[in-house]
This record gives structure tokens, sequence and C-alpha cells, in this order.
């Protein structure tokens, strides 16, 4: 069980996320996998971009949603075990106290909570596979070409 102070970090560069329109896509660039995050899961997912404690997210969750404190520490911390179990975020280091980064989640107006779920898909392994996604290269000043 992980403690309230406890902080992910997303596992770069083998990880890419983005969110869009309340989705989060989650690329788990060293295997091919990659996973979805709807609803209250997304608002977890920017929570833990942010730097937040697992209390920060739960509390985050429970204040949006309006739902116990109870259910909002339960459901984060199994969607963070999830997370950590599919290689695709890490504890982090920086256990430096109170957040800055705590805050409202974004939610619109009458969202029913659902529990955060993580989806699994496995379809593009193979295609990663094959031509597996690089991450973009800052691109070479004149100065650093001297011995090319």
């Amino acid at each position: 069980m992980m403690r309230a102070d406890t902080k992910l970090r997303v596992r770069e560069p083998d990880v890419a996320a983005k969110v869009i329109d309340g989705e989060a896509v989650i690329i788990n660039l060293a295997s091919g996998m990659y996973y979805s995050l709807n609803g209250s899961g997304s608002a977890v997912w920017e929570l833990i971009e942010k730097g937040c404690t697992l209390a920060e997210a739960s509390d985050a969750v429970r204040s949006a949603f309006n739902i116990s404190a109870e259910t909002a520490e339960r459901d984060v911390s199994r969607l963070w075990e999830n997370l950590l179990a599919e290689n695709l975020v890490v504890v982090s280091e920086d256990m430096s106290s109170k957040s800055s980064h705590a805050g409202s989640i974004d939610v619109n107006a009458g969202s029913e909570y659902a529990a955060p779920a993580l989806t699994k898909f496995e379809d593009m392994v193979d295609l990663f596979a094959a031509d597996p996604p690089l991450p973009e290269l800052p691109a070479l000043e004149k100065n650093d070409r001297k011995g090319a």
C-alpha cells in the first residue's frame, strides 16, 4: 500500500502521453502497448504529471466528483498501482512536502463519477516492434556540426 505522500512521475522517455478531450492516451514505447484513461482517470493522470501526491490527487478527485474520501483514496490508489504495474510511471524521488500543483480538476458540470480504469490495447504491438516510434532529436546548431 502506498503512503499518502507518495508521488509518481511518468517513465520518460519510454512513455509518451497526451490528454485530449478528457481522455488520456498513453503509449509505452518500449513494449508497444498503449492505454486509455477516461473521465476521472485522465484527471488523475494530469495530477501525476503536475507532481501531486497520492493524498492531493485523492482529495482533488473527492472534491471534483463529490464522493467520499474513502472511495477517492481507494480508487486513486488502485489506479496508481495499475500504472506502476504496467511500467508507465515510477515512484518519484522528489518527496518534498506539499505540492504547489494541487488544485481542482476540470470536469464537465453534472459529470457522474466512475472509478478510474486503465484500458490496455495490444493491437499495435507488432507495428511498434517493426517500426518503433523514436523520440524527436533536437536540431543541431551550426556550431555543433564542426566535426561532422
